[in-house]
């Protein structure tokens, strides 16, 4: 949220729900490469490696219209 609004990205993307340890988030489709790669970066990087104890937390980032149409986002084709 902090990173949306820093960058004045209100209008351009927003966070819907949260499922478990999930994020959905709505972003309009020429934002979403940026966007989903910000926010995978700040989820990444959220502790310290000595607060993991060396343990990488690691992101997948899917894109689609629904849900059920998700693929990786190094599938993402902008139009």
């Amino acid at each position: 949220y902090d990173h949306i609004v820093k960058n004045k990205l209100e209008s351009d993307a927003r966070l819907l729900l949260q499922v478990h340890d999930e994020l959905v988030f709505e972003v309009r489709k020429e934002n979403v490469v940026e966007v989903a790669r910000d926010i995978k970066s700040i989820m990444e990087s959220v502790l310290t490696k000595e607060e993991t104890k060396g343990v990488p937390i690691v992101v997948d980032v899917s894109v689609g219209e629904n849900w059920g149409d998700m693929k990786p986002l190094n599938d993402f084709k902008p139009i």
